[in-house]
């Protein structure tokens, strides 16, 4: 097993590879492995994220690809199975639209986001200079706060 896992693994660190496509076959090759009784798809899926901040796709965030491809496992897993039996090209495009969705519903939830301060203001009928005037807009910065 360790030397199933190590190509893909040596694969996914090339930077010779269109982003997409070395995202997609990272992927799928690991679901084709499946080195594990369950999760293999989560697991196989990390990569993603971090192959597209590694190679500069993303800077700040990682977008949400992983998710926008499993909301419709059908499909996921049909083009699994295609690409074991050759076809890669339908899963790299598969990926590809993936990440335009999750970018689109990325972008909406940080815009929703970005209204909440005000709001929470405005609902806090903060006094001007008080405390909560000033630690509300910290929130989304700091959730963990």
């Amino acid at each position: 097993m360790p030397e199933l896992i190590a190509d893909p693994m040596l694969f996914c660190n090339r930077p010779d590879v269109p982003i997409m496509a070395q995202a997609a076959i990272g992927d799928a090759q690991f679901e084709s492995i499946h080195p594990f009784t369950d999760g293999n798809g989560r697991i196989g899926r990390t990569p993603i994220g971090a192959i597209s901040r590694r190679r500069g796709l993303t800077k700040n965030t990682l977008t949400p690809i992983a998710s926008a491809m499993i909301a419709d496992v059908g499909s996921y897993f049909r083009l699994v199975n295609n690409y074991r039996s050759g076809d890669a090209d339908a899963f790299v495009l598969y990926l590809a639209h993936s990440a335009v969705r999750a970018s689109e519903v990325a972008r909406e939830s940080v815009a929703a986001l970005d209204t909440l301060p005000a709001m929470w203001l405005k609902l806090a009928r903060s006094r001007k200079g008080s405390a909560d005037e000033k630690i509300i807009p910290w929130l989304l910065e700091r959730p963990v706060f």
